[in-house]
């Protein structure tokens, strides 16, 4: 149930495992299942308010347990209606963000543009008041608008809706601007306009532009189950948020160090020692991902040394345990599989200078009494 998507609406999403001849059978009338859920209704669920069911090209309408609608679905936004690229994708929280949306057949006299942030429509508007060219376009049409964020990080969504509900949206995330800065970097990628015509290297550019929208997504779900979490610390333990899943922050983690983002990865870490994330020991978890083998194979001197200056002591979220003293977590000596280090990784790949120059100026000044060692490696 995600009220957020569309204030003041629950969205119910029920999921059903059947035959395919049975999904055939629904697709051609729809109508004698609905009414039989209907009927069938002990509590009287479905037999209030308003019910809109879709299965493929039919659509269904019940008021009150009456149907009401029973007619095929041409959505009027469909392969010819396409959001393009949305920029910027990311805003930092107390500011005013001037967003530009680009796409195609997006500005149409029946269509309105909204902008979903924190449960609250921040813009509502008809899209032909925010196209600045009144003339019919062939190419792609651009709208623009600007709207202000609170103190909140999380996720929003950009939508353009038509008047039968169909519709196209786009997230962005609000953060930092620091964090911002980073995820910025992604509008590139997620830009269709950017790829041209050519066919060649296409799907590469499909799959990577897939891959970026999934992170957006997800850090912005990270970011407001987070917010969510630290907000409600003072309430009973059973309304905190239930922690983000191992397996999907492993994948932010990993996403952000392959970009090379010290910003998000510190604010990544952060999160996961503030208790935000299903594992049982964070340290554990960490030291197990091999984040400076994945920076120094990268030859990411900035990342380097942001793993090795990183501290934590912070207590998990409402845990009652006292924070305990800084710590640093990464250093140039641990050893990974076949007791290698990142040292010996650097010594070992080309290009790996200003890396070395990162492990060996470590801020605890591990590898200082064996520098002579160092110098034979280099």
């Amino acid at each position: 149930m995600e009220s957020y998507i569309r204030p003041g609406c629950v969205i119910l999403t029920i999921y059903l495992r059947l035959p395919n001849w049975m999904w055939d059978k629904i697709n051609v009338d729809p109508a004698p299942w609905i009414e039989n859920l209907i009927s069938i209704s002990t509590h009287g669920f479905w037999e209030t308010g308003w019910l809109y069911a879709r299965v493929q090209d039919r659509l269904t309408l019940s008021c009150n347990g009456r149907l009401m609608l029973v007619s095929p679905w041409r959505p009027v936004i469909g392969d010819k209606h396409q959001i393009l690229c949305v920029t910027p994708i990311a805003a930092a929280y107390n500011s005013t963000a001037n967003f530009s949306v680009r796409g195609f057949n997006i500005a149409q006299p029946t269509t309105k543009l909204l902008c979903i942030f924190g449960g609250k429509y921040l813009v509502q508007e008809a899209t032909q008041k925010l196209h600045a060219d009144t003339r019919i376009q062939q190419g792609p049409q651009c709208l623009t608008f600007s709207c202000s964020f609170p103190s909140t990080s999380g996720r929003g969504f950009i939508e353009v809706e038509d008047y039968d509900q169909s519709s196209i949206c786009f997230p962005f995330v609000v953060a930092e601007e620091s964090i911002c800065c980073e995820i910025r970097m992604l509008e590139e990628k997620l830009n269709i306009i950017a790829f041209g015509d050519a066919l060649e290297g296409r799907e590469d550019l499909m799959a990577s532009r897939s891959q970026a929208l999934k992170f957006l997504h997800e850090i912005g779900w990270l970011l407001q189950r987070s917010h969510t979490r630290a907000t409600s610390s003072k309430a009973p333990q059973q309304h905190h948020a239930v922690g983000f899943s191992a397996a999907r922050f492993r994948w932010l983690l990993s996403f952000a160090v392959d970009q090379e983002w010290c910003g998000v990865v510190k604010m990544l870490l952060d999160t996961l020692f503030q208790g935000n994330i299903d594992v049982a020991s964070p340290v554990d978890f960490v030291l197990g991902e091999s984040l400076v083998f994945a920076a120094v194979n990268k030859r990411s001197k900035p990342l380097v040394a942001c793993l090795l200056r990183y501290t934590t002591k912070s207590a998990p979220v409402g845990s009652g345990a006292v924070a305990t003293p800084a710590r640093f977590l990464f250093t140039p000596d641990m050893t990974g599989s076949s007791d290698i280090t990142p040292l010996h990784v650097a010594a070992t790949i080309t290009n790996a200078a200003a890396v070395l120059d990162a492990l060996t100026d470590d801020p605890q000044q591990v590898l200082a009494p064996n520098s002579h060692a160092i110098f034979f490696l280099n």
